[in-house]
């Protein structure tokens, strides 16, 4: 598989070393970029970065909060990617990858409105949504990050390991 069908297409399957190796080289590689724009947009003390970084949750519109929004937005579909081929060789759908972003989404919204910073404060709402957040993230951790997939091919495709429906010899 292509460098660009792995990043950029939900098509397939991918075993848990490349989704894992994947992520941590795009995790770097977005965290370079970030950096790389608040030298550029900021021009600021380095270790003022990470206050920045999360200074975007503030919905300030300056111009490194936008520009983190739209490395976020732009970075969510090579990870779509990953997580909907590695629900791919579990044998489920990649719909799943798009339902986790959802919730993390969502209570990310929820937990800056109604959270201790938030204009209107409601602990029942927060500590809801930071669960709900905490056990789909456990999931996929579980789901795409540590279990095996689909010994043979299933419906996604054939085996990434090259499995014919036998286990593999180590």
């Amino acid at each position: 598989m292509s460098l660009f069908q792995m990043l950029f297409s939900a098509q397939g399957r991918i075993r848990r070393r490349d989704y894992w190796l994947y992520s941590i080289a795009l995790g770097i590689f977005w965290m370079v970029i970030e950096y790389i724009g608040y030298q550029v947009l900021v021009g600021g003390d380095p270790k003022g970065f990470f206050t920045a970084l999360a200074g975007w949750m503030t919905f300030k519109p300056t111009p490194f909060n936008l520009f983190i929004l739209a490395m976020i937005i732009i970075g969510q579909w090579p990870g779509i990617c990953l997580s909907a081929k590695r629900w791919h060789d579990r044998n489920r759908t990649g719909w799943l990858a798009g339902l986790v972003i959802v919730v993390s989404l969502g209570s990310s919204v929820s937990q800056v409105y109604y959270g201790p910073t938030g204009a209107h404060l409601n602990w029942p709402v927060y500590g809801l949504t930071a669960i709900i957040s905490l056990g789909v993230s456990i999931w996929q951790f579980v789901e795409c990050g540590c279990l095996d997939g689909t010994k043979g091919p299933n419906k996604y495709g054939p085996s990434p390991k090259g499995i014919g429906g036998q286990d593999a010899v180590f």
